[in-house]
């Protein structure tokens, strides 16, 4: 069970709503981040999230979070 927990917890990226509150997305389920001039992230599930952080970090977070699964698919 601890393992299951652990695996939802790295699907999770934070980013932080324009009210300041942080809260996760599941990063495969990303499908567009624009700016617009607030950046705007729709899931494949078709909801849509107001974030304040630009494109370029929801990207890196993104990038980090598939390094941390490719690594852990090495081990």
């Amino acid at each position: 069970m601890a393992w299951a927990f652990r695996k939802e917890v790295l699907l999770l990226i934070e980013v932080t709503r324009l009210n300041g509150k942080k809260f996760y997305i599941n990063a495969e389920l990303i499908e567009t981040i624009e700016s617009t001039p607030d950046t705007v992230i729709k899931l494949t599930n078709e909801k849509t999230y107001l974030v304040e952080e630009p494109p370029m970090v929801i990207i890196s977070r993104v990038i980090e979070y598939k390094r941390k699964i490719l690594k852990g698919c090495e081990d």
